[in-house]
């Protein structure tokens, strides 16, 4: 988290480059990561992570000051990611270490695939799956994303794979 975030927020919210350039030198490289494990290719994610900073940009008037600013902007990358995705229409997996899913065995698509899971799963757990295997973040940084303890989001990330596995 930058220093005194919601007033470089606020800066940019006036269209301040100076802070456009704190905010994309701080989370440029986890949005180039979390579109990279999405896409597979490291071309697309670089331009999909700009297409990121850009749509931020254009989008920061709708940002709830009071709400988190990375949660927000990570949600904007996995947009971008998804159409791009559902756009493409690549076979997709989810990994987990021994566990894959096949999105093209479900549905086709990974957004198919994903709401297979939401059926599944309860939203919580939906949310941390998502957190961990697409966006592929910390239990940390999963724990403060969903307001939970680091090992109360590695015990719902258990159980969730426990239960997408007896379904598959």
């Amino acid at each position: 988290m930058i220093k005194g975030e919601k007033k470089v927020i606020l800066e940019l919210k006036s269209h301040s480059e100076e802070a456009f350039n704190i905010i994309y030198n701080e989370y440029y490289k986890l949005i180039y990561y979390i579109i990279k494990q999405m896409v597979g290719d490291s071309e697309v994610a670089n331009d999909l992570t700009s297409d990121t900073f850009i749509t931020m940009y254009k989008k920061i008037d709708q940002h709830d000051i009071d709400k988190s600013f990375k949660y927000w902007l990570v949600s904007i990358a996995k947009n971008i990611a998804r159409k791009y995705l559902n756009d493409h229409k690549k076979e997709q997996t989810i990994v987990d270490n021994d566990y894959v899913v096949n999105a093209e065995d479900k549905g086709g698509n990974i957004d198919d695939l994903l709401k297979v899971c939401q059926k599944i799963l309860n939203p919580l757990e939906y949310d941390v799956v998502n957190y961990r295997i697409v966006f592929n973040l910390t239990y940390v940084e999963i724990g403060l994303m969903c307001n939970i303890s680091k090992s109360e989001a590695h015990r719902i990330y258990k159980r969730a794979i426990g239960k997408l596995k007896a379904e598959w």
